[in-house]
């Protein structure tokens, strides 16, 4: 399981970029939260992660579809968007979704996060958009439910694009917990995202967080304090 943990980051980014008749939007900052009608992504990543002791490396594969041009489900869940921006290309987007929104480990027991969110996108020009959002998640012990816990997240980010099809983006969580050893914690992500045509982007990605995994009762390695990754996605 760890291994699909070390490219959660990854994967996460990814899953906003799919495709089919008509393919999302080649502009990473203008694309859609959401698929196009029939449209599917395929996408792999690669990705190292460590804290102070430990170190692993492991790779991940994950698909979504679009049902709608307003409905898009994948492996981690389901997403609708509830807003559309008010042109083609520019504006404010807002989506809703739920599923699973992480795993870690316990003395060898798998623990799952389920959750809601809403993510908002405002595109302000082909080259700049900024992301803002809030999730409930709940984490679920399969067999020792006293030791569950949940969690407010809280996000803001942004997508820049010096150069034509080259994006920057860079975001920031705080997570406001309930049940664990931490009161609160924090994630700070950026990555480089390329689109090599209109079907296929690549890209690499790191995270550093303050969440401590042993702190709070789980394996040192269910949650790395830095990740370092490199994706790949196709759309058709």
């Amino acid at each position: 399981m760890k291994k699909s943990i070390l490219i959660g980051l990854i994967l996460s980014s990814v899953t906003a970029t799919a495709a089919a008749n008509e393919l999302s939007d080649r502009n990473l900052v203008e694309r859609s939260l959401t698929l196009k009608d029939g449209e599917v992504v395929l996408a792999g990543g690669i990705g190292y992660g460590e804290t102070g002791s430990e170190n692993d490396t492991g790779i991940a594969l994950n698909a979504a579809y679009g049902v709608t041009d307003n409905f898009t489900i994948g492996l981690g869940g389901l997403r609708y968007r509830i807003m559309e921006k008010a042109s083609s290309d520019h504006g404010l987007e807002v989506v809703v979704g739920a599923g699973l929104k992480g795993a870690m480990e316990r003395q060898n027991e798998d623990v799952y996060g389920y959750g809601a969110d809403i993510l908002g996108k405002y595109v302000v020009s082909s080259n700049l958009a900024f992301l803002f959002g809030t999730e409930y998640v709940k984490w679920d012990h399969e067999d020792n439910s006293q030791y569950d816990g949940s969690e407010m997240r809280y996000s803001v980010g942004a997508m820049y694009q010096p150069i034509r099809h080259l994006t920057w983006t860079i975001d920031y969580t705080y997570r406001d917990l309930n049940d664990f050893a931490q009161s609160s914690a924090y994630s700070a992500s950026t990555g480089v995202h390329y689109s090599l045509s209109k079907s296929t982007d690549v890209g690499v990605t790191f995270e550093y967080t303050d969440f401590d995994a042993e702190q709070n009762g789980f394996d040192v390695d269910s949650a790395y304090r830095r990740n370092l990754g490199a994706y790949v996605s196709y759309r058709f």
